[in-house]
């Protein structure tokens, strides 16, 4: 009873840390860790994790004291530290958990992130769905503007571990609630019409159908829901139709056309020829100060190095996972990797929303510490 106590403690923690841009989890956390009476140095970290933990403190340190006065941040010290404590608080509580309990606890940090973000988009809908939506939605948490692909970006990461538990789940009321939701998320990202969103969600899709073979048998009927829901709500709610169709079709018929992609190419040349960083967006091509990729940003404030210390890190985790995965452990920290690691490089993510990073933190220590083919997976 006390274990499980402690279990929730955890959860919630994590659930918390990621909810609200507060440090309200510090706390629980804390008292977790003291509740468990952990201790480090009893306890041996092998050799490749305590490597990519350093690696990813480096990277933090390097950008944020090298790439100070370049940073569009009020005080980069404070928001080092405070990712910083995040990542080492949370990983150690990571650390010595059960496969299973780090898996929940990535699930905790991942839904509080998706709770947030789905509340801005709903009420952002319910509010004006013709003056919100693609580019510009209100936060109900401050009142104040948000950008509308973070929030997109942010609900493809709840849609991709909604339909995981949706297909691994075994509750039959659980199952139709997360139905529920997973069909509202995905109305959601049609109205906020990111690419990004759908990408993902097709790309994990195929992965979760290659790893777990029964969900072959669920696919027609779920996106047969989803569709039947989808030309539903867009032909029954009158005043919303045309924000829905102005919306999804006109980015559809765009395609891949986008800033994005010059911006892409201008950074990665300047990056080549800038090894100590120090250039900047050319913001004729798109009016912004970063260039929603965390490893040319990090190479505009400091250089090359921060982005080799990321590239390494990245490497050690991939290449442990490649050795390791199985249809028999594929986990949920596998998705949220595949998914956080395309979003870093999306989104502002050193200067704007580092809880993705922080996720993608979590997601790889959890990889990297599946020991074998055979090991505990989420579903199981």
């Amino acid at each position: 009873m006390l274990l499980l106590s402690n279990k929730i403690i955890l959860y919630e923690s994590f659930f918390i840390a990621a909810f609200l841009n507060k440090p309200l989890y510090l706390p629980f956390l804390l008292l977790y860790v003291l509740i468990r009476n952990l201790n480090i140095v009893d306890t041996l970290i092998d050799r490749k994790t305590l490597i990519f933990i350093f690696l990813i403190s480096y990277f933090l340190v390097t950008i944020y004291t090298i790439g100070y006065d370049r940073l569009y941040l009020p005080n980069p010290i404070y928001a080092m530290l405070y990712v910083l404590l995040l990542i080492f608080i949370g990983g150690h509580a990571l650390y010595f958990e059960s496969p299973k309990s780090r898996s929940i606890a990535i699930v905790s940090y991942a839904l509080g992130l998706f709770t947030e973000n789905l509340c801005v988009a709903t009420y952002s809908f319910y509010t004006n769905p013709v003056v919100y939506g693609y580019g510009n939605l209100i936060s109900p948490f401050s009142d104040g503007q948000v950008n509308s692909p973070s929030v997109s970006n942010s609900l493809a990461i709840g849609f991709v571990i909604l339909e995981f538990l949706l297909i691994t789940g075994k509750s039959k009321l659980l199952q139709v609630i997360l139905l529920i939701l997973t069909i509202v998320t995905f109305s959601m990202g049609v109205f906020l019409a990111g690419r990004a969103f759908f990408v993902i969600i097709i790309i994990n899709t195929f992965v979760i159908s290659f790893f777990h073979k029964k969900f072959r048998n669920v696919l027609l009927l779920f996106l047969a829901i989803i569709g039947i829901y989808v030309i539903f709500f867009s032909s029954s709610i009158e005043y919303s139709s045309n924000t829905f169709d102005t919306l999804f079709f006109r980015r559809m018929e765009m395609g891949i056309e986008s800033g994005r992609f010059p911006l892409f190419i201008q950074g990665s040349s300047e990056l080549i020829l800038h090894p100590f960083g120090g250039f900047s967006v050319d913001r004729s091509i798109e009016d912004t100060y970063w260039f929603h990729n965390i490893f040319i940003d990090a190479g505009r404030v400091a250089g090359w190095l921060p982005v080799l210390l990321l590239i390494i890190a990245i490497f050690i985790v991939v290449k442990k996972r490649v050795n390791t995965i199985s249809h028999e452990n594929f986990d949920v920290s596998d998705l949220v990797f595949l998914t956080t690691l395309f979003l870093i490089q999306q989104d502002v993510i050193i200067e704007g929303d580092y809880k993705k990073f922080v996720l993608f933190y979590f997601s790889c220590l959890s990889l990297l510490l599946i020991k074998n083919k055979n090991n505990y997976s989420f579903n199981r």
